[in-house]
């Protein structure tokens, strides 16, 4: 029960983050008509959420730290977001590997994709801008 709740929880997570991912990338901000006025809600979402939070002076300080310095929140969210993703793999998929659709080299497989975005997102975490 608990695991139907957490994918059906992780499939509106992943369907609302594609959705805000889209507008963000496909739609210009500045231009006219309902996606426009979306996506510019979208994009100063942040900032009012933490005005509303901590006030208006820090909020600002805030939201300039979190979206237009470099800081260690979405690295650490990055982190969250692979960790759980792979943990979920484990406690789920590999109990049930090997079987007629997987053969056991993916349980190697996963692990080495795994440590591949991680040694990657490292390699990004450290190199220059």
């Amino acid at each position: 029960m608990w695991l139907a709740l957490l994918q059906a929880g992780l499939l509106a997570s992943y369907g609302s983050a594609a959705a805000a991912l889209f507008l963000v990338a496909c739609v210009e901000p500045e231009g006219d008509g309902r996606l426009a006025e979306i996506a510019n809600w979208l994009f100063d979402a942040p900032e009012r959420l933490l005005r509303a939070c901590v006030g208006a002076r820090r909020g600002a300080r805030c939201a300039a730290y979190l979206c237009d310095e470099p800081n260690p929140v979405l690295q650490l969210l990055y982190l969250l977001l692979v960790g759980g993703g792979y943990g979920l793999a484990v406690a789920d998929m590999y109990p049930r590997v090997p079987c007629a659709a997987l053969g056991p080299h993916h349980r190697p497989a996963a692990l080495a994709l795994v440590l591949f975005c991680l040694g990657t997102w490292a390699k990004a975490c450290t190199a220059p801008p």
